[in-house]
């Protein structure tokens, strides 16, 4: 009769072993998931800070081309001078063709 008694005895203590083990597995099932969610939304952002960066530069480089275009259109309608002046780079002069260029000290 001790004998069964001491089973049922061990038996309770498994059960109560098997619980607290499911609870354990459950809390660090709880604590891998969260920790991989947050992983991912780490990866995820830094995804899309890539992608931003990204698409600056391409924009950046389409604005960049669209004006040299623009650019090299306006040289071959107006000239290499005209573009010149419209730069703000002064006009493009010899002195020849602007002799008070020597009032002004020369070039």
């Amino acid at each position: 009769m001790g004998e069964e008694e001491k089973e049922t005895k061990n038996n309770g203590n498994n059960d109560d072993n098997a619980d607290d083990n499911n609870n354990n597995n459950n809390n660090n099932n709880n604590n891998n998931n969260n920790n991989n969610k947050n992983k991912k939304k780490k990866k995820k952002k830094k995804k899309m800070k890539k992608e931003k960066k990204k698409k600056k530069k391409r924009k950046n480089k389409k604005k960049k081309n669209n004006n040299n275009k623009r650019n090299e259109e306006k040289k071959k309608k107006e000239g290499i001078h005209a573009y010149k002046k419209q730069r703000g780079q002064g006009e493009w002069t010899s002195a020849p063709q602007y002799p008070e260029i020597e009032s002004w000290g020369g070039l």
